[in-house]
């Protein structure tokens, strides 16, 4: 029997809202990305629960890579959504206070969202408050008052993402399930549930499952330091059986530039950014 092996430039392994931004994006450069998602479809994972908000990054840390995602996140939403035809509820934001203590610590918030270039945030007294908002329980004492937050679809952006990918030549396959990988050559050859694939660059958008997936080239820094790449698979009591050594691919790799940032602690410990291998 002959296994046909696909070959393909840019492999996205999860298909999250990370990953479907990715392949959108990569798609309209011309680069015909290919999404694998182990999962029946798109969003199976943590983004089919996230929180819905178009946050502002008011109070996000200071000169932080998450800021700037967000942010940028932020701008790149509010350009494309009437074109892709996504929802956009303008519902603003309050950080409220309920004690003296609180109550204190909201002219910080204040500062922090100014700092992080949100300059419409302020805040507004117990009245102001309670005219916005009458149903609040007697005891709330003022607030911070955020304008540019938001609350969209968690499910419209990463399908119209994925859409508007397959239209600019990139594909998606669902149900396939990374199973191993190595490097050969140049590329990378990553074992499926749906045949081999070979790609120069495979970026790892794996959300949760991301540390098993990075430990396949590397041993990934999420990982207790007596563990090893193929006992770290079975660490996982939650993830399924068939799943656990599926995500141990990885695409992340970390530039000189990189490493200094997160050691710094600039780079929060949740997030990672794919380059090329």
């Amino acid at each position: 029997m002959t296994t046909t092996t696909d070959q393909s430039e840019i492999v996205i392994i999860g298909g999250g809202v990370v990953g479907c931004a990715i392949f959108r994006r990569l798609a309209m450069l011309g680069l015909r990305p290919l999404l694998l998602e182990a999962g029946g479809d798109i969003l199976s994972g943590a983004s089919k629960g996230n929180s819905a908000l178009l946050h502002t990054g008011f109070d996000a840390p200071q000169g932080s890579l998450e800021l700037a995602c967000m942010q940028t996140g932020y701008r790149e939403y509010l350009d494309i959504k009437d074109r892709l035809n996504l929802p956009l509820v303008e519902s603003t934001a309050l950080v409220v206070a309920w004690d003296d203590e609180q109550l204190a610590k909201l002219p910080g918030i204040v500062a922090k969202a100014h700092d992080n270039n949100v300059p419409d945030v302020r805040q507004i007294d117990r009245a102001d408050l309670r005219q916005r908002e009458p149903h609040l329980a007697d005891h709330a004492k003022g607030a911070v008052l955020v304008p540019g937050e938001h609350i969209i679809d968690p499910w419209s952006a990463p399908l119209a993402y994925v859409k508007q990918g397959i239209a600019h030549g990139g594909e998606v396959r669902r149900r396939c399930r990374v199973i191993d990988g190595r490097q050969q050559g140049g590329s990378w050859r990553l074992e499926t549930s749906s045949g081999p694939v070979i790609a120069r660059c495979v970026i790892n958008a794996a959300g949760n499952y991301g540390d098993l997936v990075e430990a396949i080239c590397r041993k990934s820094p999420f990982m207790p330091p007596n563990c090893s790449r193929r006992s770290s698979c079975r660490s996982r009591p939650s993830a399924p059986k068939a799943s656990s050594c599926a995500a141990r691919l990885s695409a992340i790799c970390w530039s000189g530039r990189q490493r200094k940032i997160r050691k710094t602690g600039h780079w929060p410990r949740s997030i990672k950014q794919p380059c090329s291998i």
